[in-house]
């Protein structure tokens, strides 16, 4: 649904995923997603995001891909 140079901009946890499907937030890893992105986007920025609540620093990734 994006335009053919539309950006997907967003955060994502940066934590290894649980099989309990009751268990919140989902977590994920950089390479997981990079490997869901790459094929459809350019990846702009994918890093650490440097302003996270204290509780979550390190634990979030922040990203901006724009599609190819």
């Amino acid at each position: 649904m994006l335009h053919k140079r539309g950006k997907l901009v967003g955060v994502w946890f940066n934590f290894p995923l649980t099989n309990d499907m009751e268990k919140r937030p989902f977590g994920g890893s950089k390479e997981e997603y990079l490997n869901y992105f790459k094929p459809l986007f350019n990846v702009n920025t994918f890093k650490n995001c440097y302003n996270s609540i204290p509780s979550r620093m390190g634990r979030e990734l922040f990203g901006i891909f724009e599609k190819t």
